[in-house]
């Protein structure tokens, strides 16, 4: 990672949204590091099982979407 200072990038930031992102980035990091005792840049997983959770979070993801959808009917 490059030495480019986060607090004044987030602080310059124009969007709301991508700050909203970005804080939710943040907060979502802790709550893994709490949850696994680590960070994903240090979690030893092979590419399969990367893939695999990725997979699963996108499953999750039409899930949500698709009852969205069934709401708006």
């Amino acid at each position: 990672m490059n030495n480019m200072n986060i607090t004044h990038d987030f602080d310059n930031c124009q969007s709301d949204v991508y700050k909203e992102v970005i804080t939710d980035l943040i907060s979502r990091e802790k709550m893994g590091r709490a949850k696994y005792g680590t960070t994903v840049d240090k979690a030893n997983l092979s590419e399969k099982e990367w893939l695999h959770h990725a997979y699963e979070e996108a499953l999750d993801m039409a899930i949500y979407l698709k009852r969205i959808m069934s709401l708006k009917k």
